[in-house]
């Protein structure tokens, strides 16, 4: 008998009729079921208003759903706490359209700031630091604050930035 496991797609992200709503009475999402399968990539397009920044929030446990059921990898992120919330956190990639880059810290801070609240070790950071600017074309930025890098330089340093740390 042929073993037909490798067929079957793990899921990264269910909801199932997920609700927020804000008081006094704003419904920013309304009864939403989704699933996002391992390795597909998602994209969130909507008009302004239309629950885009609640549905990520949502997603990364950054706020609870007023109803329904959101699970990560298989877990229940609404019973994820402390630590193994923060590890989750870690692996969720979001790209924002506008650049969460600190612009009064160097391009290398930028990229270091997330390895340094996961707690690696100095010269891990610096190496890495070091390799993802060169990955970039951008070794020659490593001391240039980011508000005076262009838009290009920005845009491809932001997408450093939120998760430079390779998965564990």
């Amino acid at each position: 008998m042929k073993n037909n496991a490798s067929h079957i797609t793990e899921t990264m992200i269910e909801m199932i009729k997920v609700s927020k709503l804000y008081p006094p009475d704003v419904i920013a999402l309304r009864n939403i079921s989704l699933s996002i399968s391992n390795g597909e990539m998602f994209f969130i397009i909507g008009m302004s208003g239309a629950g885009k920044t609640t549905l990520l929030k949502l997603i990364s446990s950054m706020e609870l759903p007023t109803n329904g059921l959101i699970e990560v990898s298989g877990l229940a992120i609404h019973q994820l706490k402390g630590y193994k919330l923060a590890r989750l956190r870690q692996k969720i990639g979001v790209a924002y359209q506008d650049f969460k880059l600190l612009t009064d810290r160097t391009a290398a801070e930028n990229i270091a700031i997330s390895m340094e609240v996961s707690y690696k070790k100095p010269q891990i950071i610096r190496k890495r630091v070091k390799d993802l600017l060169a990955q970039l074309d951008l070794s020659d930025k490593h001391d240039t604050i980011t508000g005076e890098l262009s838009r290009g330089s920005s845009s491809a340093l932001h997408w450093q930035g939120p998760s430079p740390i390779p998965p564990p």
